[in-house]
C-alpha cells in the first residue's frame, strides 16, 4: 500500500504555484489518500463502523483515474523554495476525461472525512494526544489506528474488571489473559465475541460496580447493560465517557466521582430517568450542561472541581433536592438557582464568594 503522507504549508504566493499545488492535490494526493483510506477503512469495517459511522459512508466514493500509486508524497518546503516545489508539482499528471469526480468533490470529501474522525477522537477523548502527535495533519489512518488501540485496550480491561461480578467472565478471561498468540487487538477481539454471545446475560444486569479496578475508559460495549439502574465507577483513571453511555435509558444512579472526567458526552443527556449523579473530585473547570437537561435528577454532586460558575439553565433541574458544589471556585451564584422550590441541601463550602450569598428559605445551607 502507497505511505502518503500530506502536511500543508503556507499558500505558495506566486500564482502559478499555488496553480499547480491545487493541481496536484487535486488529481493526485487527494484521490490516492482516498484510496488508501478506502482499503484500510473496509479491512476494519466493524470497528470503524461503530466508532464513527460516517466515515465509512464518506469513503465510499467514486474516485477518478490518477497515475500510478505514490510511495511519498509531502509538501514542507519553506516559502524561499518554491522553485524546488514547483520541480516536484509540475510532475502531477494532468486529468483524465473519465474522471467521475470534480476536483472540489474530491477536496470536500477529503475535509469532511477529516472533520468527521477529528470528531469521533474527541467523544473518545483521544484529539489532545492527537494534536501533541501531530496526527492532525489529514493523516487519518494513524488517527484511526489510534482510535481502534484506544477501544481494544478500554474493552480488555474493562472485561477484567467485569470478571470480578460474572463468574463467566472470569473464566473467559482467564482462559484468554496468558495466550501469548495473542496481542490487545486479539483478546479484545474474543472479548468482543463473547459479550455479543451473552448480549442477553449483560442486558439483564440492574446494577454494576466497577470500583478501583484502574480503568482509564469505558468501551462502547457499555451499551449491551441496557437494563443498567446503578452503575459505579468510581475511584478509576477515567477521562472520557463513550456516547454509548446515552443508550443505558433504564439508569437512575451514576457515581463517576474520583477521576480525570473534564466533560460529559452530549448524549448524557439522554438520560432521562437518572436521579442520582456523583461527579466529585474531577477535572470540571465548567458545568457541563447536558447534567441540565436531566427532568428527573434529585441528587447532584460535584464537590472538588474547578467549576468557576452555574449555568442559567440550572432552573432546569425542578425536582433536585440536594446539591453539592463544595470547594470549586464559583464566586457568585445566578438568580436561577432560587427558583429551585425542591432543595432541601446545598453545600457551598470552600467557594471564593465575593460577598455571602443570601441564605436560600427552607434549605439547609453550608458556607
Amino acid at each position: 500500500m502507497a505511505s502518503i503522507i500530506l502536511s500543508f504549508v503556507p499558500t505558495p504566493s506566486n500564482a502559478e504555484v499555488n496553480k499547480h499545488f491545487r493541481h496536484a492535490l487535486y488529481t493526485t494526493v487527494y484521490p490516492q489518500l482516498l484510496k488508501q483510506w478506502k482499503t484500510f477503512i473496509n479491512a476494519h469495517r466493524e470497528e470503524v463502523s461503530h466508532l464513527a459511522p460516517r466515515v465509512v459512508d464518506l469513503v465510499n466514493i467514486p474516485l477518478p483515474h490518477t497515475s500510478p500509486p505514490l510511495d511519498f508524497v509531502i509538501f514542507h518546503y519553506p516559502r524561499d523554495s518554491e522553485t524546488k516545489k514547483r520541480a516536484l508539482l509540475d510532475t502531477a499528471p494532468a486529468q483524465t476525461a473519465d474522471n467521475r469526480s470534480s476536483p472540489s468533490e474530491i477536496s470536500a470529501r477529503v475535509k469532511n472525512l477529516y472533520e468527521a474522525i477529528i470528531q469521533c477522537s474527541k467523544e473518545r477523548g483521544l484529539y489532545s494526544s492527537i494534536k501533541q502527535r501531530n496526527l492532525e495533519k489529514v493523516q487519518l489512518i494513524p488517527i484511526l489506528q489510534r482510535l481502534i488501540a484506544n477501544e481494544d485496550l478500554a474493552l480488555v480491561n474493562f472485561f477484567k474488571a467485569l470478571g470480578s461480578k460474572l463468574p463467566e467472565a472470569k473464566a473467559k478471561f482467564a482462559a484468554i489473559k496468558d495466550n501469548d498468540k495473542l496481542d490487545t487487538a486479539g483478546k479484545a477481539c474474543q472479548f468482543r465475541q463473547w459479550m455479543k454471545e451473552h448480549r442477553a446475560q449483560l442486558a439483564e444486569i440492574t446494577s454494576l460496580t466497577l470500583n478501583d479496578k484502574g480503568l482509564t475508559a469505558i468501551p462502547k460495549e457499555i451499551d449491551y447493560f441496557t437494563k443498567l439502574v446503578i452503575l459505579d465507577l468510581s475511584n478509576n483513571r477515567i477521562s472520557s465517557l463513550p456516547p454509548e453511555l446515552g443508550q443505558l435509558k433504564s439508569l437512575r444512579k451514576i457515581v463517576l466521582s474520583n477521576n480525570q472526567l473534564q466533560s460529559l458526552p452530549p448524549q448524557f443527556a439522554d438520560l432521562k430517568y437518572l436521579s442520582v449523579a456523583s461527579l466529585d473530585n474531577n477535572h470540571f473547570s465548567s458545568f457541563p450542561l447536558e447534567i441540565c437537561q436531566l427532568p428527573r435528577l434529585t441528587e447532584l454532586s460535584f464537590a472538588f472541581n474547578k467549576i468557576v460558575s452555574l449555568p442559567n439553565k440550572i432552573e432546569n433541574l425542578k425536582t433536585m433536592k440536594t446539591f453539592d458544589m463544595a470547594y470549586n471556585k464559583i464566586s457568585d451564584l445566578p438568580e436561577e438557582l432560587y427558583h429551585l422550590q425542591q432543595l432541601t441541601h446545598v453545600d457551598l463550602r470552600g467557594n471564593p464568594f465575593t460577598a455571602r450569598p443570601p441564605f436560600f428559605k427552607a434549605v439547609d445551607v453550608e458556607v
